[in-house]
């Protein structure tokens, strides 16, 4: 049997119920790249940072006004196509809304707001700074409790719910 190098990804499994309530089973990894984003930050340009890309894409929409004037029949939202350019490049996002069921069985679309922004960056740092980003069957994520989500986002100066979460 061969060595493993410490610094090889570890595998094991992850047992959960998806949103429809089956169980899963996820594998979950911890990739070498992932270290990337924890403890490497290079200013030399031969460097990809595909985060900051990320960072540059207009993803997020403040305007709940003009939110609630696009909704059809009152509820749903069209694909918001956003022409946008960074570092001379020019690129298209298309922002899907994402569609909440309430207690009642209503349904509303809404676009991702600065609310979600505040979190995001809130997860990123919990999955960065605390070394908690997993990847769960090649798709990146990050282990986190609501109480560790409400501190970092307390920290930060947005106290939220936790019933809003």
């Amino acid at each position: 049997m061969p060595e493993h190098n410490s610094a090889e990804a570890k595998a094991d499994r992850v047992r959960g119920k998806d949103i429809n309530g089956q169980v899963v089973i996820l594998e979950r990894t911890q990739p070498r790249q992932l270290s990337l984003f924890q403890t490497f930050l290079s200013d030399e340009e031969r460097y990809s940072n595909t985060i900051e890309l990320y960072d540059a894409v207009p993803k997020y929409f403040s305007n709940h006004k003009i939110m609630t004037s696009m909704r059809k029949s009152g509820q749903y939202l069209p694909i918001l196509k956003r022409t946008f350019e960074h570092k001379g490049e020019t690129y298209v996002l298309y922002v899907r809304p994402a569609r909440i069921m309430y207690a009642n069985g209503e349904e509303m679309e809404y676009y991702p707001s600065p609310r979600e922004e505040l979190v995001e960056e809130a997860l990123r740092k919990i999955a960065c700074d605390q070394v908690k980003g997993v990847y769960l069957d090649d798709g990146a994520g990050v282990q986190f409790t609501l109480y560790e989500l409400k501190k970092e986002l307390k920290e930060r100066g947005h106290d939220i719910d936790k019933a809003i979460l």
